[in-house]
């Protein structure tokens, strides 16, 4: 809806470039709802950029990876309302024990997590495990190889 409507009123919005301040006059005459979620899906295109820009830089800078996890769980709690206070105690448990960011995953609702941490990860599980979580620490490999 907000969408649509915005296209209505504004020639030449687009999602993939049209920029939140080129048409917040027309977004603040959307519904709340639609206002809400269209200024989410805006701040997360947003993000996203940010993030394709990072990974494709030639060294990557890990606090700035946990800060755009943290800015984008707080997308998904304040516009797309997908958060619980679960995720949330989660979430800065994580952050005061360490993670250098964290954000929920899945569908939302459901209680799942996961926090960013470079060499903090068994006193980050530690912590999460006192608030009652089920945790499982996940290590990035090289990738698929072939193996003798």
């Amino acid at each position: 809806q907000g969408i649509t409507n915005l296209r209505k009123q504004k020639k030449g919005f687009s999602l993939k470039s049209s920029t939140i301040q080129e048409v917040e006059d027309e977004i603040e005459k959307l519904s709340p709802d639609a206002r809400r979620l269209l200024k989410g899906t805006l701040l997360t295109r947003n993000l996203a950029a940010e993030g394709e820009t990072l990974f494709g830089s030639d060294v990557f800078d890990h606090a700035r990876f946990g800060n755009l996890l943290i800015s984008q769980h707080e997308v998904l709690r304040d516009y797309l309302c997908i958060s619980t206070p679960k995720i949330e105690q989660m979430i800065e448990t994580a952050l005061k024990a360490g993670a250098l960011g964290a954000k929920t995953t899945g569908s939302g609702g459901g209680g799942c997590i996961f926090a960013y941490a470079c060499h903090k990860a068994e006193s980050i599980a530690e912590a999460l495990e006192k608030t009652g979580a089920k945790v499982y620490i996940v290590h990035v490999d090289d990738g698929v190889r072939k193996e003798n």
